[in-house]
């Protein structure tokens, strides 16, 4: 039976601040503690102006923009005892350690903001569809992707330099030396949490398997929003390859944050090998078992 010790200790403190908090968490195999530091702005621009140019070196990547790993002894650590894993994501909230080889794997959220900042660059629709959501996985130390030099293009699959740095749409200029993600997911789809599937309870192809919960997306205007649903991604010799929803229809009949009924936000595996999905929308838990 699980208990309390009597005290709380705070582990780690002092993290950088953004508008919406985002420091998820994971536990490697090793005992360290897997910290995601999301990045407070869209492209490190100088100011909130249409068409301000990025800082350059990014001073944001020096606290933010990345994953960073902490032993979990002593309490009342800083940012300066911990190791930065990962650069260049710019807020990887779904965090997971994979059993499969042990890396890190997360799932970032792209930016935001390119038709705002640069409607003659990118139209609305160009906008909603452009900065895609990526599978990552950090297989070495300070492992580099990007942000806010570069986002990865969902639609043209490949790394495009960002406005604030000179990139007009199409130029891959400074990005292309960079980790390529496992695998994309449409914009603004905003993935919340990755579960990787250990138990017994559904069928042999689950195992191995990824399950990644998607809260949906508000920033698709004009294309209708989306991303409302729980998908699950298959592994083959280790590789991802190919994801389909999962569970569907927590939204109910309006697909929009205000409007949601329900939405999608952490997975937990239980004993039994079922799944478990939190709802911070409706408040709910959600467990979905297996029976033949």
């Amino acid at each position: 039976m699980l208990g309390t010790r009597g005290r709380v200790d705070t582990m780690i403190t002092g993290l950088a601040e953004r508008q919406i908090p985002s420091h998820s968490l994971a536990i490697d195999y090793k005992g360290n503690l897997i910290v995601n530091i999301g990045a407070n702005s869209n492209g490190c621009a100088t100011s909130q102006e249409p068409g301000a140019s990025g800082k350059n070196p990014c001073p944001e990547l020096e606290t933010s923009g990345g994953i960073w790993k902490f032993k979990l002894d002593p309490p009342r650590q800083t940012l300066a005892n911990g190791t930065r894993i990962a650069t260049g994501l710019h807020n990887a909230v779904a965090l997971a350690v994979s059993p499969l080889d042990s890396t890190v794997i997360a799932v970032s959220h792209g930016r935001d903001g390119l038709h705002e900042g640069w409607p003659s660059v990118f139209s609305d629709v160009a906008a909603a569809e452009a900065a895609g959501e990526e599978m990552v996985r950090i297989a070495s130390a300070r492992a580099d992707f990007g942000w806010p030099y570069c986002y990865y293009d969902y639609l043209k699959d490949e790394r495009k330099l960002a406005p604030e740095y000179g990139g007009d749409g199409q130029s891959t200029e400074r990005c292309d030396h960079l980790i390529q993600p496992l695998v994309t997911f449409p914009a603004h789809w905003s993935p919340m949490s990755i579960l990787f599937y250990t138990g017994t309870m559904f069928p042999p192809d689950y195992r191995g398997g990824a399950f990644i919960a998607f809260h949906g997306s508000s920033f698709r205007r004009p294309m209708p929003e989306d991303g409302y649903e729980v998908v699950f991604l298959h592994f083959k010799t280790g590789q991802a390859t190919t994801y389909a929803p999962f569970a569907t229809g927590f939204a109910g009949g309006t697909l929009s944050p205000t409007g949601a009924a329900h939405r999608a936000v952490g997975l937990a595996q239980g004993p039994d090998g079922a799944l478990y999905i939190t709802d911070d929308k409706g408040g709910r838990i959600w467990k979905i078992v297996y029976r033949k």
